[in-house]
């Protein structure tokens, strides 16, 4: 089992999802960035653009998780917040690397902060290590 560091994404960006491709793969933020082809908001198939770039096997899409399915041990979890009528969709949308059942979170929160702050673990992307 190898060793995961740590990065944080710029305070107020939108570089979740590429800060956890460079996270899995050990690779700089802007190496990841030029695999998933994009700088800002990012999807499932941004992410697995990036990944298999990157020589990394993974599904096509992202599992949806259950109301009463636990969190995997490892992949890219999607987490999500009804911020209310009106609210952008994607003001809402945040990626976390869970990695042997430790979250690395780019934002630099701790997991139960966002449960106790209304998010909510939506779906994950499987990856093959």
């Amino acid at each position: 089992m190898r060793k995961i560091t740590l990065l944080q994404q710029p305070t107020g960006s939108n570089l979740c999802g590429q800060y956890c491709v460079a996270m899995l793969a050990d690779v700089t933020p802007a190496e990841a960035i030029k695999s998933i082809g994009k700088r800002g908001r990012t999807s499932t198939r941004d992410l697995v653009r990036g990944l298999r770039k990157l020589g990394y096997a993974c599904a096509d899409q992202a599992e949806r998780i259950g109301r009463a399915e636990t969190v995997p041990s490892f992949g890219i979890i999607k987490l999500t917040i009804d911020r209310g009528p009106g609210a952008r969709p994607q003001c809402g949308r945040h990626w976390i690397l869970v990695y042997n059942g430790v979250s690395y979170d780019p934002a630099g929160r701790a997991w139960d902060s966002y449960i106790g702050d209304g998010w909510k673990a939506t779906s994950y992307l499987p990856i093959e290590i």
